[in-house]
């Protein structure tokens, strides 16, 4: 979970609108949050056409989850805090230091916490991608 401490990665995003993409030599790194062109809070750029955002992301270790069992199956989790789009889903591709890819839809249109679990051996996300197109 976030704190006021956790530290940030800064990602960029040269068209911050639905359908759009950012990306960061430096990766979104385990224990830290994600801002984008140098923004907290992220849902001003990860937005869905017929509504829906994302707030906020963030990368932990899926074993130091406070008050859940430890998930020996996935090494990590991504935390993905916002709400779908009024219509469809919002989708979500997230790519990590090796290339490889892990995909999330966002569907409820309250706003929560969603997450995605996956494992790597280099786990820093490097690119986040989002559409309510499906991708």
């Amino acid at each position: 979970m976030a704190t006021e401490n956790q530290k940030t990665n800064d990602f960029i995003c040269k068209k911050p609108e639905d359908n759009s993409f950012a990306v960061s030599q430096e990766g979104l790194s385990v224990g830290n949050r994600m801002t984008i062109n140098g923004k907290d809070n992220l849902s001003s750029i990860i937005s869905f056409r017929t509504g829906g955002y994302v707030s906020k992301i963030e990368l932990v270790s899926n074993n130091s989850i406070e008050g859940e069992e430890p998930d020996c199956s996935y090494a990590y989790r991504i935390w993905i805090t916002g709400a779908g789009p009024k219509k469809g889903s919002g989708y979500l591709v997230f790519t990590d230091r090796t290339g490889d890819y892990y995909r999330i839809s966002l569907t409820s249109t309250i706003e929560r916490r969603h997450y995605l679990r996956y494992n790597s051996s280099k786990p820093e996300i490097i690119a986040v991608q989002w559409s309510d197109d499906g991708l």
